[in-house]
């Protein structure tokens, strides 16, 4: 569903139909209520993070030059995510990390380091400020980071090496095309597990564990211990906000239902239901936990299995040699070139069409620069309300405004 299908959409249900066969008109309205909100969140991420996508891949552009390969391989492969469960299973992980290619979501590096396990990789793909305090135990450290050049970073880690990953998004393929360095094909999820799991799917033709990943908190738990963000209560805490109240307060909030020690919600359900894993990948993947989540949603319930599965464990080591090698990189123009030459083409296509269609790629390009000003064009073209001379009025100041924002940037 593309920009212009999702507004203005009215649902019309024939009565006499819906009073037959009321559960089907049910499941039918619940599913369109949930693609709706699904495809609303997704452009209100676009509008919001549009601009710091453009400044991140600007800071990797400039900083980042020491790049690794990712060789496909069939050794298994092991993604730790930052769940409340992944407590009880540290033993487990540290056979594992003998074992196992261990790929760490970079808000369970805190509980790894903390237990003396060091992880062949960190995964990040946030473009928000939290990816700093998670990761600030790879200061110091070579340990590689698997990240798109939209993510956001400590500027010292830039110097750590780095697989650059490919979500498709335009400003990381133009810093990928003017900095000439491979990069790792991934697709993106709600969730930054989601995401491993599609680069884990590419990487091994071998077996993939996952731990940690929950999508639930566990009794007052949202996260395993340590975590970056847990002293935030303790910090703010008083004696009329004493520590325990403001947790309690905010995990009956986010996580409304409730299962044994479990609970959830189903806004978090819903990364639950992106996953995408075919029947051949799942018979080779298992997730290990006892959070509910899979009750609720058939994709992660297939490949959910109690720890006790030893006959899936490799008990060969591994040889980390293997997974990775350097690359060389071959930068033929600037970020700032590539930037205004796909800048000039979206313009250019404005200038010839008599209605505005434009890919999700231009339409995240323009907002990260006049959000405003596109937000009000799309509008009047959604009521066909839209005009030559205000597409070119569009193009002149919009134009202009965006290579001064591209150059200062750049």
């Amino acid at each position: 569903m593309d920009e212009f299908a999702v507004a203005g959409i009215a649902v019309l249900e024939w009565e006499p139909v819906t009073r037959a066969f009321p559960e089907v008109s049910r499941q039918i309205r619940n599913e369109i209520a949930r693609i709706l909100a699904t495809t609303a969140s997704d452009r209100a991420t676009t509008a919001y993070w549009s601009r710091k996508w453009f400044i991140n891949s600007t800071r990797f552009y400039k900083n980042s030059g020491n790049f690794l390969t990712l060789n496909t391989t069939d050794a298994p492969v092991c993604i730790i995510g930052a769940g409340p469960g992944l407590m009880e299973y540290k033993d487990t992980i540290k056979h594992m990390h003998k074992t196992c290619f261990i790929i760490a979501i970079a808000s369970a590096l805190p509980f790894l380091l903390e237990n003396k396990i060091t992880p062949d990789m960190v995964l990040l793909s946030d473009p928000g400020f939290w990816n700093i305090y998670h990761t600030r135990g790879l200061l110091n450290s070579t340990i590689p980071i698997a990240m798109p050049p939209s993510a956001r970073i400590n500027p010292q880690l830039y110097m750590n090496p780095i697989i650059v990953l490919d979500t498709s998004l335009v400003f990381e393929q133009l810093v990928i095309e003017a900095l000439g360095c491979s990069a790792f094909k991934v697709n993106t999820f709600g969730t930054s597990v989601g995401t491993a799991i599609d680069l884990a799917v590419r990487l091994t033709s071998g077996k993939i564990h996952i731990l940690g990943f929950d999508l639930a908190s566990c009794d007052l738990a949202t996260h395993c211990s340590p975590y970056s963000f847990s002293t935030f209560h303790i910090y703010q805490s008083s004696r009329t906000q004493p520590y325990h109240s403001s947790v309690y307060s905010e995990v009956i909030e986010q996580y409304p239902e409730k299962s044994g020690d479990w609970r959830f919600s189903r806004s978090f359900s819903t990364y639950a239901e992106e996953l995408c894993v075919s029947e051949d990948d799942a018979v080779r993947i298992r997730r290990y936990s006892s959070s509910p989540i899979a009750a609720h949603n058939s994709r992660l319930a297939e490949i959910t299995y109690p720890m006790d599965d030893s006959n899936f464990i490799d008990a060969m080591p591994k040889d980390q040699n293997t997974f990775y090698q350097n690359t060389p990189h071959h930068s033929k123009t600037t970020f700032a070139e590539k930037a205004l030459d796909y800048l000039e083409q979206v313009l250019g296509k404005l200038k010839q069409q008599n209605t505005l269609s434009l890919s999700f790629n231009e339409i995240v390009f323009l907002k990260a620069f006049c959000a405003k000003e596109l937000n009000a064009i799309l509008a009047l073209s959604v009521r066909r309300e839209l005009t030559q001379t205000m597409t070119d009025s569009f193009v002149c100041e919009c134009g202009e405004q965006v290579k001064r924002i591209i150059l200062q940037y750049c």
